[in-house]
């Protein structure tokens, strides 16, 4: 193993770099324990460096990819990849600490601009600096305007990423019937694509056609019984649009006899909608004891605590 990360050490190049990128995903520790050794040997330093700072950001791991991030663009100032990575890292703690993203947000976006200068092509940078145009506020530099240029911009390198992007301004400005036409173009690009799929429902009940969405939904999970989500969106779209309430709990006790502790939605807010779904039976007795089971399972849930105070 550590002789095959070697060899690809010494000779690789940006092309190789899904190749790396394979055995960081499928064999994380193996990867980290080669490069560890691959980053003492002078000849593949710059490029284990790298790696080992891409390994930790896959991670989420920021204090161990920041030290090796900016090793990495010391190394290679002019690398595509080590500036991208190295922001991704900066961006992964400003997640967790105002104080850091103060003092370090003029560094994260001037490594992503120096990410797309050394290479048009690394659409991963363009999506990164999306993703901070759409999120930061104005003060720090986010702009919608700036996120949907550079969308149009993407597009024409890649047209179906740049589509997810001006989907997701599309939903941010509330805009569904235009969401709706882009989700429509995205399913006939890659129809096996299952977030293409949900874009779509998603665009259904934004624009309030929930019987159309419980249909679609309801279809797509028994076309696709492992994607549990689309058992939850169906009985959503009953619940948003009050209709057939018992097809919306019976959907949702499927979903948490299938969920476990990592699946999204959450349990707890499987529990929650239930329980607005017994409300509008007026259930009460029931629709108390889901609500009361969803903050059992999450203290903070907001939209809980709301719903059991209504109730009383």
């Amino acid at each position: 193993m550590f002789l095959w990360v070697l060899a690809m050490s010494l000779a690789f190049q940006s092309s190789d770099f899904a190749q790396i990128e394979t055995l960081i995903r499928d064999n994380p520790v193996a990867a980290e324990k080669a490069l560890l050794k691959a980053v003492d040997v002078a000849e593949t330093e710059a490029r284990a460096t790298l790696l080992l700072c891409h390994l930790y950001t896959n991670q989420k791991d920021y204090e161990k990819a920041l030290p090796y991030g900016k090793k990495a663009v010391e190394l290679l100032p002019e690398d595509s990849q080590a500036n991208y990575l190295y922001a991704v890292a900066i961006r992964q703690k400003m997640s967790d600490s105002t104080m850091f993203a103060m003092a370090n947000s003029g560094k994260y976006k001037k490594l992503l601009d120096k990410a797309i200068e050394a290479d048009s092509n690394n659409l991963d940078a363009y999506e990164e600096k999306f993703g901070f145009l759409m999120n930061a506020p104005a003060i720090a530099g986010g702009s919608v305007e700036k996120a949907d240029a550079l969308a149009a911009e993407v597009k024409e390198k890649n047209r179906e990423r740049g589509l997810i992007m001006q989907y997701n301004i599309n939903q941010k400005r509330e805009n569904h019937l235009q969401s709706f036409e882009i989700a429509k173009e995205l399913i006939a690009l890659n129809p096996e694509k299952m977030r293409y799929q949900f874009f779509y429902g998603f665009s259904l009940q934004a624009l309030e056609k929930f019987t159309d969405a419980s249909t679609f939904f309801g279809e797509l999970y028994q076309k696709n019984p492992s994607e549990i989500g689309a058992l939850y969106q169906t009985a959503r779209s009953h619940i948003l649009g009050e209709f057939d309430q018992e097809k919306a709990i019976a959907a949702l006790d499927s979903y948490i006899e299938k969920a476990n502790e990592k699946t999204q939605p959450s349990i707890a807010a499987a529990h929650w909608r239930a329980g607005m779904a017994y409300q509008q039976l007026g259930d009460k007795e029931n629709a108390r004891k889901r609500y009361t089971e969803s903050l059992r399972l999450d203290p903070d849930m907001e939209e809980a605590k709301k719903a059991l105070k209504q109730l009383k």
